[in-house]
């Protein structure tokens, strides 16, 4: 599976680890928590919403700015068309972090 994967307008989508992604848009990124579905032989993932918080400069790593609903809702539609692209079975899920989140 590749690591990127790019948008029309520039933005893009790139893995940091096994359950989070980076959405950079321009000079700015925003971490997504990407988390498994329960079960052993399930292989869906579940778009974390309420990890989406900050926007972070690409260069210097500072928070800039506060992810807004419409921001939240792209960034949300573009991690389901990128499962979609892969095959892959993806829902979102708006509750509450769980208190082991690693964002």
């Amino acid at each position: 599976m590749s690591n990127l994967f790019r948008f029309p307008d520039g933005d893009f989508i790139d893995w940091i680890d096994r359950e989070t992604f980076a959405y950079v848009q321009g000079s700015r990124c925003a971490h997504v928590w990407v988390d498994f579905e329960p079960g052993l032989f399930r292989s869906g993932r579940i778009i974390r919403t309420k990890s989406l918080k900050d926007w972070i400069d690409v260069d210097s790593k500072k928070v800039i700015d506060v992810v807004s609903e419409t921001d939240e809702v792209l960034i949300t539609e573009r991690l389901m068309e990128y499962f979609q692209s892969k095959g892959k079975r993806a829902r979102v899920d708006s509750s509450p972090l769980p208190v082991d989140s690693p964002l």
